[in-house]
């Protein structure tokens, strides 16, 4: 298991210059139903999926590692129509 700086260091070295990353925040997903997990996508004409997630106790663990490693990034809430596990996104 790697820790979560190399994943958001794979993770930026996974975008291209035309994609925007986006990485979503998990409550309890049916993968990880005890945890909080932090998934990165990246969205140009179309979304692609990073294979490599970031696993969290709680909900403060999963934003202060956005915080370290992404400060740049904008949290939006979910919208109601989103799956109920997820919180929302950083763009």
């Amino acid at each position: 298991m790697i820790g979560p700086a190399e994943v958001c260091g794979q993770w930026l070295k996974a975008r291209t210059d035309s994609e925007l990353m986006i990485v979503a925040l998990f409550c309890r997903p049916l993968d990880f139903p005890n945890h909080y997990v932090l998934r990165a996508q990246y969205a140009a004409s179309e979304v692609r999926l990073s294979e490599l997630a970031i696993v969290c106790e709680s909900e403060a663990t999963a934003r202060s590692v956005i915080a370290r490693f992404f400060p740049w990034l904008t949290w939006l809430a979910r919208c109601p129509n989103d799956v109920p596990q997820l919180l929302g996104t950083w763009l």
